[in-house]
């Protein structure tokens, strides 16, 4: 049997928190073979998201709550797996916009032996609900990545993905941002060492509420990927 640590970045969500929360953890009771705990990793949240996770975590042996007095979804991921490292190390956006059929098959490609395993939106079995726009933007993006690294991995950024005990050793160390192109970082830097990398397609539907400021985040991607081309090209793997 795998260990599983799935792991919640999470910053001002005390709206969704529980609900999402349990019912996450209900589906593991339910389709999880494996020894699992879910990771609650508290961004400096200002609101009462972290009155909400520690009673969560108090209630549910399966739930633990990680403070982490720095805002990013790269921060998080780093200290809570190297923390809670377990054989497959998984994370997930708390708006579970995955539908978490796929969370079976995610753990399991990682107990078969890949190294990355990438939840994408643009294979041809995955399932999307998108507005235009935001679509228009993704895809571009992905393009881009693929033409400037070579990579066949088509979706970078979709918030549901999973490692394994090496990548966490190994690969988590080398990346450096700590914020929303940590994804991306973590794939290339994965291929670039020769490890291996798997997509699955998933359900995923978009939520009404984003945090996300689109035109400086893809000013940021744009940025990170020339400084990241130039990191690899250094490396030598």
């Amino acid at each position: 049997m795998a260990n599983v640590t799935i792991v919640l970045p999470v910053y001002n969500e005390e709206d969704k928190l529980e609900k999402n929360t349990l019912k996450l953890l209900e589906f593991c009771k339910k389709n999880i073979k494996h020894p699992f705990k879910i990771v609650i990793a508290d961004n400096n949240s200002k609101d009462r998201t972290r009155e909400i996770a520690e009673k969560l975590s108090k209630k549910h042996k399966q739930i633990n709550y990680l403070y982490i007095n720095r805002k990013g979804r790269g921060i998080a991921l780093k200290t809570a797996w190297k923390k809670y490292k377990a054989d497959v190390n998984i994370y997930m956006d708390i708006d579970l916009a995955t539908d978490l059929s796929a969370l079976p098959r995610l753990i399991d490609e990682v107990v078969k032996g890949n190294n990355v395993v990438v939840g994408s939106r643009y294979l041809r079995n995955s399932k999307i609900k998108r507005t235009p726009f935001r679509m228009l933007i993704s895809k571009v993006y992905n393009l881009m990545v693929r033409a400037m690294f070579r990579t066949r991995i088509k979706d970078m950024q979709c918030g549901f993905k999973a490692v394994d005990k090496k990548t966490v050793d190994d690969v988590i160390p080398r990346t450096k941002d700590t914020q929303f192109f940590f994804d991306t970082e973590l794939i290339l830097t994965a291929e670039a060492m020769h490890y291996k990398v798997k997509e699955i397609p998933v359900k995923w539907k978009e939520g009404k509420d984003t945090k996300v400021d689109f035109a400086r985040t893809i000013t940021n991607y744009i940025r990170s990927s020339i400084k990241l081309r130039r990191r690899l090209r250094r490396m030598k793997l």
